[in-house]
């Protein structure tokens, strides 16, 4: 009976805890999401006539993300080719910063930086991609992002 009880607790425990945090693959349609040192974070737009927190820009080959929030994180993919993998690194010319006040970070070279695009639809206007990023300031402060997520419509 005790091993009963305790199986009982134990399943109740674990099913209480599925619902405290919400994981990043939960949020869906509309959303962007990430982990920043470990801390979940759901940006939103803080100027008055936008609140929408993505920008998204393709020009001629150059795919720019801009994502609002406390901390603006840019994504620059040059040579951008459609759905896939773009790793960040030193010989690619792609890029990845966080301006945080007044403080600009950049992605540290191989080190793991990557966005991964999903979807880009040009005509209506809805992106969705996954990213990390590792990055460092002048100082030697270190930003992780991780699980990101975004799967939004833009206005540009």
């Amino acid at each position: 009976m005790k091993k009963i009880l305790l199986l009982v607790a134990g399943l109740f425990i674990f099913i209480s805890m599925q619902n405290c945090v919400k994981e990043y693959d939960e949020f869906g349609e509309d959303s962007v999401f990430y982990y920043l040192n470990g801390s979940p974070v759901i940006p939103t737009c803080s100027t008055v006539n936008n609140t929408n927190p993505m920008h998204v820009l393709l020009s001629n080959d150059t795919l720019r993300v801009h994502i609002c929030g406390n901390i603006q994180i840019d994504y620059v993919i040059n040579h951008y080719q459609g759905k896939g993998l773009y790793e960040i690194n030193g010989t690619n010319h792609n890029t990845c910063t966080i301006t945080e006040g007044n403080t600009q970070y950049h992605a540290i070279d191989n080190h793991k930086t990557f966005m991964r695009v999903l979807e880009l639809d040009t005509v209506a206007k809805h992106f969705s991609a996954v990213f990390e990023a590792d990055l460092i300031d002048g100082t030697g402060h270190f930003l992780k992002i991780t699980k990101g997520r975004m799967d939004v419509k833009y206005d540009n």
